[in-house]
């Protein structure tokens, strides 16, 4: 029988209530899939045949162990799914510059690196931005996350060098559609378009995470956003079990936000027939 370890952190032990879908459909295969905690220390060897990353959602707090406790699990002759060469790349939000080089259209991105000295009035001056997103080059769930107006800058100067004696600085043009179309996330598995949600916005805010009263729905994407969603996963030329393309249409244009291929949510709960999609993916990716 398969033993799959979900791995996941501390804040969320039994899984999220969004991956807790998944137990009962792996177990109608005959395959047992578990929680595996990474930060609770390295694996024994032999515990599982595969590990699929799910919820790590601390890893940017500790990322060089959580890259350690990766590699120690591979040398003790574990399948990391998505595979740990993916997961190094997706980290770091730099990715997003190879893609605008591939020629995919995104929100206009620029990275500061760390212990750089930076003045927000010259990026704003320069880049002729209104409203930019900044927070650290590695980051999830808003952590670090401020939206900067042009006027604003003198008094984000000094947050912005407490990110950066730590991190390199993502900073992002901010597409105001999203308060308005909202953000669209398209999930594929095994390369293959799956499902999609609509993110929007708390009014006031500009986080689409439901932590910032940010709300979720079912969508049927346009045959149109599908073929662009499928060009954006396919740019990077990674084999990936999973993967989840967010972006904005600004002015008619689908902007890319990010390609996430390391621990996105799928939203399961959202489409009926997903979490079977992703059993099924599994299985076609082990055997």
């Amino acid at each position: 029988m398969i033993k799959l370890g979900l791995v996941t952190c501390r804040a969320y032990p039994d899984l999220t209530e969004d991956d807790q879908l998944l137990l009962p459909a792996f177990k109608e295969k005959k395959i047992i899939a578990k929680p595996v905690i990474w930060n609770d220390g390295p694996l024994p060897p032999n515990e599982y045949d595969f590990l699929i990353v799910r919820s790590p959602w601390d890893y940017f707090l500790s990322t060089a162990e959580f890259i350690s406790w990766m590699n120690k699990a591979t040398i003790a002759g574990y399948k990391i799914l998505n595979k740990p060469e993916i997961i190094k790349k997706n980290l770091h939000k730099s990715y997003i510059k190879e893609l605008q080089r591939r020629g995919i259209l995104t929100a206009d991105t620029m990275f500061i690196p760390k212990a750089s000295i930076l003045k927000l009035e010259e990026v704003f001056e320069r880049k002729r931005f209104k409203r930019v997103v900044i927070k650290p080059a590695i980051s999830a769930g808003a952590f670090e996350t401020y939206l900067v107006s042009r006027d604003e800058a003198l008094d984000f100067n000094p947050i912005a060098a407490k990110i950066l004696e730590f991190a390199d600085l993502m900073i992002q043009d901010y597409i105001e559609e999203i308060e308005t179309n909202g953000e669209y996330s398209l999930i594929f598995l095994n390369g293959e378009y799956s499902h999609a949600v609509l993110k929007r916005v708390a009014p006031g805010d500009f986080r689409t995470q439901t932590d910032f009263g940010g709300t979720v729905e079912a969508v049927k994407p346009s045959a149109d956003l599908i073929d662009q969603a499928y060009e954006i996963n396919d740019a990077l030329g990674f084999d990936t079990l999973y993967s989840r393309v967010d972006g904005v249409y600004s002015k008619d244009e689908f902007k890319l936000i990010e390609l996430e291929m390391f621990e996105p949510c799928l939203y399961f709960s959202y489409h009926e027939k997903s979490v079977k999609r992703f059993v099924e993916s599994v299985i076609e990716r082990i055997g």
